[in-house]
């Protein structure tokens, strides 16, 4: 996997062994930075069930200011850390290992902020999903208002009621679906 585009693009990025992690494909990444290209620049990005950590790096790649990259799995944040040393950017990252329904509300209470949320779960997992959709929904301060949150999935799962997080877009990349919401 290489980044796309920006200051670090063709850098190759380390990916966790196994297939418990789907990396995100190079046509969706394109779209998700096409659709951000005007929002990037100096963005507080959180990259939610990282993985290798390819959406969070490509935004740094492409001027966001900083990173916050959470994972449950130790062989992925082993890779995060891994590409976050390879690319030198440790200033501009922090890497949480645990479940994010649990961190989450611990960002928020830290009033942590940031402007672009992007959540890439299993697919199968649609409980998981909507619990992180919840709370991003009912947080405080971690996602303000015009923040924008991408959902990565399958394009089955059953949306929970949310008040604060608005469907904008949904697009269809193969066997993936990308929704894009804003927070008013």
């Amino acid at each position: 996997m290489r980044i796309i585009g920006g200051t670090f693009r063709g850098r190759t990025l380390h990916t966790p062994a196994g297939k418990n992690t789907r990396p995100t494909q190079g046509r969706l990444r394109e779209a998700v930075f096409n659709i951000l290209q005007h929002e990037i620049a100096d963005a507080r990005f959180l990259d939610i069930c990282a993985g290798s950590g390819a959406m969070g790096l490509e935004a740094l790649s492409r001027g966001a200011a900083f990173v916050a990259f959470i994972d449950s799995s130790r062989d992925a944040i082993q890779c995060i850390r891994k590409n976050v040393e390879a690319l030198q950017v440790q200033d501009n990252t922090k890497i949480l290992c645990g479940d994010a329904r649990k961190i989450l509300p611990q960002l928020d209470a830290q009033a942590q902020s940031f402007d672009i949320c992007y959540i890439d779960a299993p697919y199968a997992e649609h409980a998981v999903i909507t619990d992180i959709l919840t709370v991003l929904d009912n947080t405080t301060c971690l996602c303000g208002k015009n923040a924008l949150i991408f959902l990565e999935t399958d394009g089955a799962i059953q949306l929970p009621e949310l008040h604060h997080c608005i469907l904008q877009d949904t697009r269809t990349y193969g066997d993936s679906a990308l929704l894009l919401f804003m927070v008013v």
